[in-house]
C-alpha cells in the first residue's frame, strides 16, 4: 500500500490557466464531485468566450468514478467486438448495494436484523475499506464479536457471487482498470488532471500509478490561493446564525453586483428545509403569500433532495400504490386532489367535492375496487368525475391482466403503462423544472431495470415495495443557472473560489467531526491502516486540511456557529479560534467561550486583516413572515365592518338540520348559520374501527327493530330471559349486518362478531330497566315529524314514542354518551330536541326521558308530573322554581324555542358562543369566525382604555 500523504506530495500542483491550456490540447480533467465538474466546465467555456470562441469541442471533464466506470465499461465492449474476449459486467452502486441486501436477506445471522438495507450499506462500505486498504480478511480481530463474523460471512459470500457470475464490483475496480492500461486494452488519456482533491484513497492512486506508467502524464490543479480576510462571529442559535448568513449574502449581492457568494452549510441535509425557508424569505419575500411566485431564485442549493419527495413523483407513487393495497383516506384525499393525473384541471372543483363524499364514507381503508365503485355511484351528483371513472376503468382492466411474477424490467414496464392510463403526469405542458424532475424520474426507472442482473423475480406487493425502496435512495437537484449565491456542504466547496464565503456551523460538536468506524471492521485494524473516519487524530487532520483550504477560498470568510443547541452550549471549533472574532447582531460576544484562543494552531495561520464590516447582521433589516406582515399592516388603513346579519329566510321554509340547527342556534349563532345555512363543514378524517355516531346508530336500530315485535310492555314481561336474548340476538344481528354491508372494510368478521356480542350484553342489561317501568306502549319508533315552529319547518326524528295507560304520551331519545337535564332549563335551551318534541306533539306529554344506554352507566334520566313511570325520573317542581308541572315548563319552553326559532330566520349570525369553553371546544368553525381573535382584540382595547 502507498502512504496517502507522501503519494499527494509525488503529483505535481498546475494552476487553473494552466488547466484550461492542457484541456485545450486535449487533457482530461478529473474532478472530485459533479458539482467542481461543472463549475469548472463553466469555467472553461466562459474562458472561449471571452477568447472569442464562436464553436470548441466539448472539454473532457468528468468525475473520477464517471471516468472509471466509462473507461472501463468501453475496454468491456472493445474486448467483445474484437476477439471475443467477455470482461466480467461492472455493477452500479445501486446492483451492488441490492446484492448485499440478499446475500444478509438469505443469511442466518441477517434474519434478525430490523434494518437490512443498512446494514447492506454498512457492509458495501466496509467491503471497499478493506480491498483498497488491503486488510486482512484473516485476522483474528474480525472474530471478536458476532458483526464482524457476520461480515467476513457475508464478504466471502459477496466474492463467490461476484465469480461465479463474472461480475465487477466496485471495490476491485482500481486493480482491473490498472491492470487494463497495463495491458493497453483502457488507452491512457493525453493528460491526467485531477482537481479539487484533498487527499487520494489507494484505489485512486492505484490508477494513477498505472497511469504514470504507461507515460500519461498526471498533474493536479492548485486549490485557489486568495489572500483574504477571515473572521469568526457566533449567534444566538443556528435560527440566528442562518438569518445573518442570509443577510449578508443578498447584501454582497446588492453591493458587488457580479461577485461569487458562497455559504457553506456543513450539515447541509439535516437542515435543507430550514436553510430554504429562511433563504426564501430574505431573497423572495413574495413567496410568503404567493408560494408560486417564479420559479427562479437568486441561490442555489448544492444539495438535492429525495426524489420521491418530490409532488410530481410523490402523486406516481401513490399511483402506482393502488394497484396492490387498500389506500387510507389520506391517501385517496392526496391522489384525488393532486394536479398530475387526466382531468384533474378540468375537474378540480368536482374532485375536491368528491374528497369529501369519499371520506363521508366512514371507512378507514378502502380498496381500489369499492373505490371506483363509489366514483362511479356518484356520477349523477355535482360530485361527478367522468374523466377519473373512466380512467380508473381502464386502470382497473390493466391491473387484472398482470402475470404473478417478473423480473424488475418487466415490473418498470407495467408501472409506466399504469400511469400512462392514469394520465401521469397531466394535461398540461411541464415547467422546466417538472420536466427535468419528469426526466429523473425515466433514468430512475431504468436504473431499476438494470436490476434484472441482480434481482429475481418478484410478485407485484414485492416489487413495488422494493421500487419505493430504490426510489426512496434517489436524491435529485433540478438544473439552474448560474446564480449569484451558493449554498453547499463542506466537502461540496472543493477546488472553487468564491469572492464572499461564510461557513456556518464552525463549533465544537461539528468541526472537527467525531470518528465514526465502520462497526463490521475491527476498530484497532482502521486506526493501524489509517481508514477514513477511524480515530479522532485522523478526523483532526483531515479537518484542518479542508479548514486550511477553505481560508484561502475567497477574499471575505465569516465563519460562525450557533451559542447553544437546544440545552448545549456551544465553543468555537479548536480550527478557528485563532481568528478575529466581529461584532455580530445577537450573538453571544460577552460568553466566556466566545474568546479567541491563543495556542495550538500555527499551522492554520491565514491572512489576517481587520474587518471593516461594523456588524456582520444589521438589526434594523425586516426578515421573516412576521417582519413582513407586520410591515404591511402599519402601512394599511383599515376599515372596520360588522358583518352578523344573514339574508332572513321566507315563512314556512323547510330547513335542513332539525333539532341540530336549534340546537347550534343557541350554543352560538353564527355556528348555525355557518354549519345550516352556508354548509361549512369540516373533512372528516376516519379512524380506525366504527365511530361513535355509528356505534350508537347501532344501539338505536338494535331498539328499533326489537321493538317492532315486543310492542308493549306486557309483552316485554311476558318474554322468559332465553326468549329475549334471542330476540336482542336477532335484533342485533340484523343491525350488524346492515352495517357491515355499509362499512365491509372496517366490519370484518371477528369485528363484526365482537360487536354483535357487546350489543347483546348491553341492550340485554337495558332491557331490565324497560321492565321496571309502568305499564305503556310502543307507539313510533324513530318516527320522523315536522316541526312548524315560528316560520321555520324543522324536519326530525323521533327515537320512540310510548303511550301511558292513561293516554298521555312519554317522549324518549336514546343516548350513549353524557345526558344532563338540566340543558332544558338553560335560558337559551342548551339541549332542544326532547322540549321541541314535546311542544310539537299536539297531545298530552306524561314525561321527556332521556334513555342513557352507556355500559357500566345504564339509566333513565327526564321529567315527568309522576316520577314513578319509571326509575330515576324527577318531577318538574323538583328542579325548577319557575314551573311546578311539565305543561308550565312547556309553556316556557315554546316561548324560547319561538325565540331561537326567530333568530334562525331573520338570518341571525353574531359569533356570540354562551361559553367559550363549551361551545368553542368542539367547534371546528374558529378559522372562519376567529372567536379568539375578537376576544383578544376586545381585550386588548379594555386594556388601552385603561391606560
Amino acid at each position: 500500500m502507498i502512504p496517502l500523504s507522501t503519494s499527494s506530495r509525488q503529483i505535481p500542483l498546475i494552476t487553473e490557466e494552466e488547466v484550461i491550456r492542457r484541456i485545450n490540447d486535449g487533457a482530461t480533467l478529473v474532478a472530485v464531485n459533479r458539482r467542481l465538474a461543472r463549475f469548472l466546465a463553466s469555467r472553461y467555456n466562459a474562458q472561449k468566450v471571452a477568447d472569442g470562441c464562436l464553436a470548441w469541442e466539448t472539454p473532457d471533464i468528468i468525475t473520477f468514478a464517471a471516468w472509471c466506470e466509462r473507461e472501463y465499461n468501453a475496454a468491456a465492449e472493445a474486448a467483445a467486438a474484437g476477439d471475443g474476449t467477455l470482461l466480467p459486467v461492472l455493477l452500479k452502486p445501486a446492483q451492488e448495494l441490492r446484492v448485499w441486501q440478499q446475500i444478509i436477506a438469505d443469511s442466518t445471522r441477517g434474519r434478525g436484523l430490523l434494518q437490512i438495507p443498512r446494514a447492506a450499506e454498512t457492509a458495501r462500505e466496509a467491503w471497499d475499506l478493506c480491498v483498497n486498504w488491503q486488510a486482512p480478511l484473516d485476522a483474528p480481530d474480525f472474530f471478536s464479536s458476532e458483526d464482524k463474523a457476520a461480515f467476513i460471512e457475508w464478504s466471502g459470500r459477496f466474492e463467490d457471487i461476484c465469480r461465479d457470475r463474472k461480475w465487477q464490483d466496485t471495490a476491485g475496480l482500481g486493480h482491473a482498470l490498472a491492470d487494463l492500461l497495463a495491458s493497453k486494452r483502457v488507452p491512457a488519456p493525453k493528460q491526467f488532471i485531477l482537481a479539487g482533491f484533498d487527499e487520494w484513497t489507494p484505489k485512486e492512486m492505484i490508477i494513477i500509478i498505472a497511469l504514470a506508467a504507461t507515460g500519461c502524464p498526471v498533474t493536479a490543479m492548485a486549490h485557489p490561493d486568495r489572500q483574504g480576510r477571515a473572521v469568526r462571529c457566533v449567534f444566538a442559535d443556528a435560527d440566528a446564525e442562518l438569518i445573518a448568513a442570509a443577510q449578508w449574502a443578498a447584501r454582497n449581492m446588492a453591493d458587488h453586483p457580479g461577485a461569487r457568494i458562497g455559504v457553506i452549510v456543513p450539515d447541509l441535509a439535516a437542515v435543507r428545509q430550514q436553510v430554504i425557508r429562511i433563504f426564501d424569505a430574505r431573497f423572495h419575500p413574495a413567496m410568503i403569500m404567493t408560494p408560486d411566485a417564479g420559479n427562479a431564485r437568486l441561490y442555489n442549493l448544492s444539495l438535492g433532495a429525495p426524489l420521491a419527495g418530490y409532488p410530481l413523483i410523490h402523486a406516481a407513487l401513490l399511483g402506482l400504490k393502488l394497484a396492490c393495497r387498500s389506500f387510507t383516506i389520506a391517501e385517496y384525499s392526496q391522489w384525488l386532489r393532486s394536479p398530475f393525473w387526466a382531468g384533474a384541471g378540468i375537474e378540480a372543483s368536482r374532485r375536491a367535492l368528491l374528497d369529501a363524499k369519499i371520506r363521508g364514507i366512514g371507512e378507514a381503508q378502502i380498496p381500489l375496487d369499492r373505490f371506483a365503485e363509489k366514483v362511479s355511484a356518484f356520477l349523477d351528483t355535482p360530485a361527478a368525475c367522468p374523466i377519473l371513472a373512466e380512467r380508473l376503468d381502464r386502470f382497473r382492466r390493466l391491473r387484472a391482466d398482470l402475470p404473478g411474477r417478473r423480473r424488475p424490467s418487466g415490473w418498470v414496464a407495467d408501472f409506466s403503462a399504469w400511469l400512462r392510463v392514469l394520465g401521469w403526469p397531466g394535461d398540461g405542458p411541464l415547467s422546466s423544472d417538472l420536466w427535468q424532475v419528469h426526466e429523473a424520474w425515466q433514468d430512475a426507472l431504468a436504473g431499476y431495470s438494470e436490476m434484472d442482473h441482480v434481482m429475481r423475480e418478484t410478485d407485484l406487493e414485492t416489487a413495488l415495495a422494493d421500487f419505493m425502496q430504490y426510489i426512496a435512495s434517489v436524491t435529485f437537484q433540478p438544473e439552474t443557472e448560474d446564480v449569484p449565491v451558493q449554498i453547499m456542504g463542506l466537502l461540496e466547496a472543493a477546488g472553487e473560489d468564491f469572492d464572499h464565503l461564510w461557513i456556518t456551523g464552525m463549533h465544537q460538536e461539528n468541526w472537527p467531526v467525531q470518528a465514526r468506524p465502520n462497526p463490521f471492521l475491527p476498530i484497532r485494524m482502521q486506526r493501524e491502516l489509517d481508514m477514513p473516519h477511524a480515530s479522532p487524530e485522523r478526523e483532526y487532520d483531515y479537518a484542518r486540511r479542508i479548514t486550511r483550504r477553505l481560508l484561502h477560498a475567497a477574499d471575505d470568510i465569516v465563519l460562525s456557529h450557533g451559542a447553544v443547541d437546544g440545552e448545549t452550549d456551544l465553543y468555537p471549533s479548536p480550527l478557528i479560534r485563532h481568528l478575529p472574532e466581529a461584532a455580530a447582531v445577537g450573538s453571544h460576544r460577552d460568553a466566556p467561550h466566545s474568546a479567541a484562543g491563543s495556542g495550538g494552531h500555527d499551522a492554520l495561520q491565514a491572512p489576517q486583516h481587520p474587518t471593516d464590516q461594523a456588524s456582520i447582521a444589521e438589526e434594523d433589516e425586516p426578515f421573516g413572515p412576521a417582519d413582513y406582515w407586520r410591515t404591511i399592516f402599519q402601512a394599511a388603513d383599515f376599515e372596520t365592518l360588522s358583518d352578523q346579519q344573514g339574508p332572513a329566510l321566507p315563512e314556512h321554509t323547510a330547513v335542513k338540520g332539525g333539532t341540530g340547527l336549534l340546537k347550534a342556534q343557541a350554543a352560538c349563532p353564527f355556528s348555525a348559520f355557518a354549519r345550516y345555512r352556508l354548509h361549512a363543514e369540516k373533512l372528516e378524517t376516519p379512524g380506525v374501527g366504527i365511530n361513535a355516531m355509528d356505534r350508537g346508530g347501532l344501539v338505536h336500530r338494535v331498539l328499533e327493530l326489537l321493538w317492532e315485535g315486543l310492542e308493549d310492555s306486557g309483552i316485554l314481561a311476558e318474554k322468559t330471559d332465553p326468549e329475549l336474548a334471542d330476540d336482542i340476538a336477532l335484533a342485533a344481528s340484523s343491525a350488524v349486518n346492515e352495517l357491515r354491508r355499509r362499512l365491509p372494510g372496517t366490519m370484518a368478521a371477528r369485528f363484526a362478531d365482537i360487536e354483535h356480542d357487546r350489543l347483546r350484553s348491553l341492550i340485554g342489561q337495558w332491557m331490565e330497566l324497560e321492565r321496571q317501568r309502568t305499564s305503556f306502549a310502543v307507539i313510533g319508533r324513530e318516527t320522523s315529524l315536522d316541526c312548524p315552529i315560528n316560520g321555520i319547518i324543522l324536519r326530525t326524528r323521533a327515537d320512540r314514542i310510548d303511550r301511558l295507560d292513561d293516554g298521555r304520551i312519554v317522549i324518549i331519545d336514546y343516548k350513549t354518551g353524557e345526558v344532563n337535564i338540566s340543558d332544558w332549563l338553560t335560558d337559551r335551551i342548551a339541549e332542544p330536541q326532547l322540549p321541541l318534541y314535546s311542544v310539537m306533539a299536539g297531545e298530552p306529554v306524561g314525561a321527556v326521558i332521556f334513555a342513557r344506554i352507556k355500559k357500566g352507566r345504564l339509566a333513565w334520566a327526564g321529567l315527568a308530573d309522576n316520577a314513578g313511570l319509571a326509575p330515576g325520573l324527577k318531577e318538574v317542581a323538583a328542579v325548577s322554581r319557575d314551573h311546578e308541572t311539565l305543561e308550565a315548563l312547556m309553556g316556557w319552553w315554546r316561548e324560547k324555542l319561538d325565540g331561537l326559532a326567530a333568530e334562525v330566520r331573520r338570518g341571525h349570525a353574531t359569533v356570540s358562543p354562551v361559553s367559550l369553553v363549551k361551545s368553542c371546544r368542539y367547534c371546528d368553525l374558529g378559522i372562519l369566525c376567529r372567536v379568539t381573535e375578537g376576544a383578544a382584540l376586545e381585550s386588548a382595547g379594555d386594556n388601552d382604555d385603561d391606560n
